[in-house]
């Protein structure tokens, strides 16, 4: 699972594109600091997590954040915080 935020299109007030990783590259693409190819579909189109319909535009620009484990808020602000302690 994937959640995309678009860029001109604030999380806090549109919400996220939910989606499904379809794939992943098999080698980092070198020349984008170790980045890799991830290829996305989107669950509902462009309608966000708020019901909002985004228009489509040609090169819309955002982040994709990449589900790899589901877990709690609480645990989310535990990991956060034990992360910050370690690497004060």
């Amino acid at each position: 699972k994937a959640n995309i935020s678009l860029t001109g299109y604030p999380e806090q007030e549109y919400g996220i594109l939910r989606s499904t990783v379809q794939s992943i590259g098999m080698l980092p693409e070198w020349e984008q600091n170790n980045t890799y190819l991830v290829e996305l579909s989107l669950n509902n189109g462009l309608k966000t997590s708020y019901n909002n319909s985004i228009p489509l535009q040609y090169e819309m620009t955002g982040i994709a954040e990449i589900i790899t484990e589901e877990r709690s808020i609480l645990q989310r602000i535990i990991n956060q915080s034990l992360h910050f302690m370690k690497n004060r």
